[in-house]
């Protein structure tokens, strides 16, 4: 994957700081028009087939912002859009300082995805670890 080296508010295109830590209670709260795609707002130049853009919903929860599908999204036995991950995956520690995240790590797990039919964007929402490991 690739992760663009920006520093942007994604407040101002996506919904952030809110309080909840889990990932598929925000799943539940929040509506997929709310994602604007941060690609076409900031007119990146972005592998659109394997990149994606970090933002953070708060500093416990990092969102992922996918333009196409990939072999890491699937459906669960309850019919919702999953992202699957095998192992932990580490972020990049400035980047995610940056965006206001308190940790670096996801761990394996299944994680929604929030998908906008407008702007066909695939919004994955993790937990992040406490702290930062490099």
């Amino acid at each position: 994957m690739c992760f663009p080296e920006i520093i942007i508010d994604p407040c101002e295109f996506i919904p952030c700081w809110l309080d909840d830590l889990d990932p598929w209670i925000l799943y539940e709260k929040l509506d997929p028009k709310e994602f604007f795609s941060i690609k076409d707002k900031l007119g990146l130049e972005l592998d659109s087939k394997s990149g994606a853009i970090p933002f953070a919903l708060n500093e416990g929860v990092i969102g992922l912002q996918f333009y196409n599908k990939n072999d890491l999204m699937s459906f669960n036995k309850d019919g919702n859009a999953v992202f699957i991950l095998k192992e932990a995956t580490i972020f990049d520690v400035e980047i995610s300082e940056n965006i206001g995240l308190q940790g670096n790590v996801v761990n394996p797990g299944e994680y929604p995805i929030i998908f906008n039919e407008e702007n066909e964007t695939f919004n994955i929402i993790a937990n992040v670890e406490e702290g930062f490991k490099k």
